[in-house]
């Protein structure tokens, strides 16, 4: 009895890639690994694809960070929002400040560059509302939040470098040998402030900060 010829099994084809397959591998590479790691040809790895399937998607690493800096914005919850205009301001840039604080990668590429998406929008245009609502002018409203943007990427930095240093980072600290060590005799105040500086660094203080920071600038109703 002849040998059976074996019928060639027919593979299906490979799943269409999405964008927001590629976004969401992105994103979970940013998280894991930072921005350092974050290469088209890694997203294609991470999704079982080919770097040209990736470029169908995307322009290039810059293009596929805006893209997942938008989905986070996407993310950030829409705050109920209180009556006051400077409430709704500092409601609108702590729900801003939250989220980034998840996404400490994030910072260092909004500090590099200008790469937000569309998403960041509705939060932009009610801080510019509530600011508009409380009597300032068109340019006072830009200005406040080109200031309120540049101190909430800083304290975000900020912030970071001190979980760095809490967990050990390698190296003498200058911070801790100027702040927390000085010359009492040459330097007084600082000394004076010393044995606080600690604690008070430890904590969160963004939204007292930022209240204090919008009070500087205007006086609100």
């Amino acid at each position: 009895m002849p040998a059976r010829t074996k019928t060639p099994t027919r593979r299906g084809r490979r799943p269409r890639l999405s964008r927001d397959q590629i976004v969401e591998a992105a994103t979970a590479l940013l998280l894991s690994e930072g921005v350092a790691a974050l290469t088209i040809r890694a997203v294609s790895a991470s999704v079982g694809s080919s770097p040209m399937a990736v470029y169908r998607h995307v322009e290039d690493k810059e293009h596929l960070l805006v893209l997942v800096l938008d989905h986070i914005a996407s993310e950030i919850p829409k705050p109920r929002l209180p009556k006051q205009p400077r409430a709704q301001i500092i409601k609108l840039w702590s729900a801003i400040y939250a989220c980034l604080t998840e996404h400490a990668w994030a910072v260092e590429v909004l500090a590099a560059g200008d790469k937000m998406g569309p998403s960041i929008l509705w939060f932009m245009e009610r801080i510019v509302r509530a600011s508009r609502d409380a009597g300032l002018s068109e340019t006072e409203s830009a200005r406040t939040l080109d200031v309120v943007w540049r101190f909430t990427i800083g304290s975000l930095l900020v912030q970071r470098g001190h979980s760095a240093l809490a967990e050990g980072s390698p190296g003498p600290s200058m911070q801790r040998a100027l702040y927390e060590n000085p010359d009492a005799d040459e330097f007084p105040a600082l000394a004076a402030i010393s044995s606080r500086w600690e604690s008070i660094r430890a904590r969160d203080h963004y939204r007292a900060n930022l209240g204090a920071l919008l009070d500087g600038l205007h006086t609100w109703d």
